[in-house]
């Protein structure tokens, strides 16, 4: 396998897939051969998903001759369907049934005004309104329920269903990148303060003793 680096894992059923960057450019490998993720212009790739053999790819892309502007970019098994048509940036993906979920944030005009949001099938839902600095980075649908996780003004936080929930207190910075759900649990992973953590319906669990720099940047349930 001719990997320089890997962005992201999953497995559906007995497959493993692995987003990463080969010498050739970005590319997903489904248990060891690679599909090539095609477009025409600049871009970056951040995570995937795969519901039954499809395999789905958020990321961003650079439109031609626009090498300032970014918008939030999703490929299915290789090939693109969905360009944001405004500047944006899609860091999370999850799939549920025929619905395809983005998660990511939408610039301000500057870099203390971004602006949370998700995509449901190309649809803009937006999560904050631009007034203060949110992202969100991973998504995952429970039953009806949406969950997009990440922080707002550097307190890590999830919305359900547009809600706002915190999970940092404001006292240090902190940010979560991924999350899970298990029964009651809510799980999520990132870090606290400059030390990687793990929250657990909201209470914070230090990871490394809480004396290593770091962040947690995946969170898996069994």
């Amino acid at each position: 396998m001719d990997c320089l680096a890997i962005k992201a894992i999953a497995t559906s059923g007995t497959d493993l897939l692995m987003l990463g960057l080969s010498t050739s450019g970005w590319v997903y490998w489904k248990n060891g051969t690679p599909v090539t993720i095609i477009d025409t212009t600049s871009f970056q790739v951040n995570a995937l998903a795969t519901s039954a053999s499809d395999v789905y790819v958020s990321g961003y892309s650079e439109p031609a001759g626009l090498l300032t502007v970014r918008n939030a970019t999703c490929w299915k098994n290789g090939s693109i369907v969905f360009r944001a048509p405004s500047p944006s940036y899609a860091m999370g993906v999850a799939v549920s049934g025929s619905d395809v979920y983005l998660a990511g944030y939408i610039p301000g005009n500057d870099a203390q005004h971004n602006t949370a949001v998700y995509w449901k099938n190309g649809v803009a839902v937006t999560l904050t309104d631009g007034t203060t600095n949110a992202m969100a980075y991973s998504i995952l649908v429970s039953g009806s329920d949406v969950y997009a996780v990440g922080a707002e003004n550097k307190v890590a936080c999830y919305w359900k269903n547009g809600v706002k929930v915190n999970l940092g207190d404001g006292s240090a910075v902190s940010e979560a990148f991924s999350m899970a759900i298990k029964g009651s649990a809510i799980h999520a992973a990132g870090y606290l303060g400059s030390h990687p953590c793990w929250w657990v319906n909201g209470t914070a669990q230090s990871l490394e003793g809480g004396t290593a720099d770091g962040a947690a940047l995946q969170v898996v349930v069994n």
